[in-house]
């Protein structure tokens, strides 16, 4: 029997094994084997961009022209992992044009040129990150953290995650999760206290007591947030950094005065969330 001979869905399954990378953040799918015949490249071409990984600028624009061209490829999007500023943006909103929906958004906030359209208090943005559906959300840190920037961007963020009724987890960086605005609550923090499908939370220990995680932690749907510590490590090409899990417990056994810890204690439902080892299928 020849390839060709398969059904259409076994050999869209075959298909996914050749064209996607291991791990999607770090390399692109191999498009070569859709060059074989015109069957194969209509039956790969949507595999292709079920993961986009935008590094570059001239990598998002030339994603941003393809959808210009093909609208309708954009519905295939699954995981976008962006770095590139907020360039990613026109992206995302090809994404929601065609009523598609992502299960990954990954992204790294920078705090200097770029963010404006995240995070410069125009309304006019955040309706379209509502549209887009999403499950899993990661935001990253980058350079030149800027505080009215960054605030700027966390309340952007968080009316868009009133949006996305089906986000289960929540990977936020502690400056944009812990930033009050003067002295008020954070608002992503109130916003994450109230997502209906919400089950993880992730995010770094914090260095000092802040309120943030008690409000997350009254969300009903919650079931565990996992602390993180970065972690070095040596890679090929020198040092590289990783987070790695808190053990809660075992900073309870050794008597640890973390000052966050200290005042967790007397907070019954955060601290059996942040001791929770159920499994939840992503963390």
């Amino acid at each position: 029997m020849l390839l060709l001979d398969l059904p259409e869905e076994i050999l869209f399954v075959v298909l996914e094994s050749v064209i996607l990378p291991s791990d999607s953040q770090l390399s692109l799918p191999d498009p070569h084997s859709l060059l074989t015949c015109r069957t194969i490249h209509r039956i790969g071409l949507p595999i292709l961009y079920q993961s986009i990984l935008l590094r570059t600028i001239s990598q998002t624009h030339s994603v941003e022209r393809t959808f210009l061209r093909q609208p309708k490829l954009a519905y295939h999007i699954r995981h976008l992992y962006a770095s590139a500023l907020t360039f990613w943006l026109p992206v995302f909103h090809a994404i929601g044009d065609v009523k598609g929906s992502l299960q990954t958004l990954d992204f790294v906030l920078h705090g200097w040129g770029g963010n404006h359209s995240l995070g410069g208090g125009d309304k006019n943005t955040w309706p379209p990150l509502s549209a887009v559906p999403v499950r899993r959300l990661v935001v990253r840190q980058g350079a030149g953290f800027i505080h009215d920037r960054a605030l700027g961007a966390a309340s952007t963020l968080a009316r868009a995650i009133e949006g996305w009724t089906s986000l289960e987890v929540a990977v936020i960086e502690p400056r944009l999760l812990f930033l009050p605005p003067h002295g008020q609550p954070s608002p992503l923090a109130l916003t994450l206290s109230r997502s209906p499908s919400l089950r993880v939370l992730r995010t770094p220990l914090p260095p000092a007591w802040n309120s943030s995680l008690l409000i997350v932690s009254e969300n009903p749907s919650l079931v565990r947030i996992v602390l993180t510590k970065p972690q070095l490590f040596l890679a090929l090409d020198g040092f590289a950094a990783t987070d790695e899990e808190v053990s809660i417990v075992e900073l309870l056994t050794r008597h640890d005065d973390h000052p966050w810890l200290v005042e967790a204690q007397k907070h019954r439902r955060l601290m059996r969330l942040i001791g929770s080892k159920q499994e939840t299928g992503d963390t």
